[in-house]
């Protein structure tokens, strides 16, 4: 089994224009049409048997909105994350509404929401998601379709993790896109933090290696970013590792089945 744990679904009503101005914004062709049915389709035929379903509210009004789409899109393909806007005043209510949802965890993505991943106003909400025991991904790293500032670096994110040391932690981009060398060196050795394998930009497969090998296969989740890279890939790039059948075994499904107690 493989289980991608980082894909991105959108309402149909919106899934075109979202993916339409993404892909312009970022100059990266999609690989799917961003609704459900399609990303079904394509999982089939990548062979991919379950997927992590992120989305993100980059306003405070969306957030509630985003999270009903996301239980109404939970199946036994679809593993959905919630989100919330750092700068809502409901935000705590919010993560709470996620939790009692049944959702697994919860996407952020500090380049499109405005906010500084180690801000301190944040740490109320990390401090609820550690209570609950609800996993947090966050973009972390380079994005290409902002630039800089980076709002999450591996740094900033290694002192979210050591203030909040029961919180699950997954560093999208191999721990830090474009940034793979800190990751390794500031978040390896932390126990909460896992990395995910999705779209890293002009990785190489030695340097790949080098972050598996830091962070330990037991603390790797694959994952592709689709729409904006196909799962196909990432696979390829994970195979171009050295890494033994049982490493790729957990990468690929059981980290992921632990993590979110499949």
């Amino acid at each position: 089994m493989i289980i991608d744990f980082h894909v991105h679904i959108f309402p149909d009503e919106i899934a075109n224009k979202a993916i339409s101005t993404l892909a312009e914004k970022c100059k990266v062709p999609p690989e799917t049409n961003g609704t459900a049915e399609d990303t079904l389709s394509k999982m089939k035929e990548w062979g991919i048997d379950k997927a992590v379903c992120l989305n993100i509210a980059t306003k405070p009004t969306q957030q509630r909105k985003i999270n009903s789409f996301m239980v109404e899109t939970a199946s036994d393909k679809f593993i959905p994350f919630g989100t919330f806007h750092p700068q809502s005043e409901t935000a705590l209510e919010e993560i709470s509404f996620i939790k009692s949802s049944g959702i697994k965890g919860i996407k952020l993505h500090p380049d499109y929401q405005n906010f500084y991943i180690n801000e301190k106003q944040c740490f109320p909400y990390y401090s609820l998601m550690e209570e609950l025991n609800l996993p947090l991904i966050v973009h972390s790293g380079y994005d290409v379709g902002i630039g800089c500032p980076i709002r999450c670096t591996p740094y900033m994110l290694s002192q979210v993790a050591k203030a909040f040391p029961r919180l699950k932690i997954i560093a999208a981009h191999f721990g830090g896109n474009g940034l793979w060398h800190d990751a390794a060196d500031l978040l390896g050795d932390l126990d909460n933090v896992y990395f995910d394998t999705a779209f890293p930009c002009n990785l190489d497969s030695q340097t790949a290696k080098m972050v598996v090998r830091k962070k330990g296969a037991e603390r790797v989740l694959f994952g592709s970013d689709c729409p904006w890279s196909s799962p196909r890939k990432i696979i390829d790039l994970i195979d171009s590792i050295d890494l033994s059948a049982e490493e790729k075994d957990l990468i690929f499904q059981k980290n992921a089945i632990n993590l979110l107690s499949l």
